[in-house]
């Protein structure tokens, strides 16, 4: 298929009235060109060739069916939130601490400073504020809900990942050095 344009198509683009032309002409090229895509000019050679050298349809049958094998295998998929295995025989575990976990250590790091707690701005944030190439090393903190220097003491080592029949999720399985130290970031 070859498609030609027309020497003075700039000019014809110019004047209002070209624009009718150019509007027919593209239609003209938009049909042509998807019948020569879409259109088998042979249809005894192409079935040969997809349902038999290709063996296209077999392919086709076998690729649809991989989710009902997958499933099969596997199973159904899993649900991706907690919700989805929380039953009603489920223990239920309440919170036993007064206090945060680390409310000795925030003490001892305050200095007997009392807090002023936060108390939200006015107006748009200075300049550079949130640009941590131009901060401080001093001015950086860690939040974490880990207790730091207490997993610092334990010198965790490994993580495994268990299974239990009468779980569906799996465990995580944290290994320290300390052990001792390892069973008070958990013990909060």
């Amino acid at each position: 298929m070859q498609v030609t344009i027309s020497d003075n198509f700039d000019v014809m683009l110019g004047a209002a009235s070209a624009w009718g032309t150019l509007v027919e002409w593209l239609q003209e090229l938009v049909v042509a060109l998807s019948a020569h895509i879409l259109v088998i000019s042979d249809h005894r050679a192409w079935i040969e060739r997809i349902a038999g050298k290709e063996d296209g349809f077999n392919r086709a049958i076998a690729l649809d069916q991989v989710a009902i094998a997958t499933d099969n295998v596997f199973g159904p998929p899993p649900s991706l939130y907690q919700e989805s295995y929380i039953e009603e025989t489920d223990t239920d575990y309440p919170l036993l601490r007064g206090i945060g976990w680390n409310a000795e250590r925030t003490a001892q790091e305050a200095g007997g400073r009392k807090s002023q707690g936060m108390r939200p701005g006015e107006g748009s944030p200075p300049e550079g504020m949130f640009d941590r190439a131009n901060s401080r090393h001093d001015e950086h903190r860690v939040i974490s809900v880990i207790d730091l220097p207490q997993w610092d003491r334990a010198k965790w080592c490994a993580t495994g990942f268990a299974m239990s029949p009468d779980y569906p999720l799996p465990f995580v399985c944290l290994a320290f050095d300390n052990l001792d130290a390892g069973r008070k970031i958990f013990q909060g």
